[in-house]
């Protein structure tokens, strides 16, 4: 998951003014297994003997990479009348903050 995480973040973004957040992703240590290029993070333990905390907010957001989410038919609701969804060249202006 934190894989999984790690490569969305490289096109996903966080807030910036979450430290907490920020250090939880950038403590944990990592190490090749073996002779394989199998990544192994590095386990709660270690992190607690260089004086590190448990990496809490950095768990909960690996946790939503757990499993593959279909991506939600954007023709399907416009179809319905959700005028919130104009599609043009394949893409959504859909902002989910509109009216707050």
């Amino acid at each position: 998951m934190w894989a999984e995480m790690r490569d969305w973040l490289r096109g996903g973004c966080i807030p910036t003014h979450d430290q907490a957040l920020i250090d939880d992703l950038v403590g944990p240590d990592y190490h090749f297994a073996g002779r394989t290029d199998k990544l192994l993070l590095e386990s709660k333990e270690e992190m607690h003997k260089r004086g590190l905390a448990s990496p809490d907010r950095g768990d909960a957001l690996a946790c939503t990479f757990f499993k593959k989410v279909a991506r939600k038919d954007i023709f399907a609701r416009r179809d319905r009348g959700d005028d919130r969804f104009r599609v043009a060249s394949g893409t959504s202006e859909y902002d989910p903050f509109e009216g707050r």
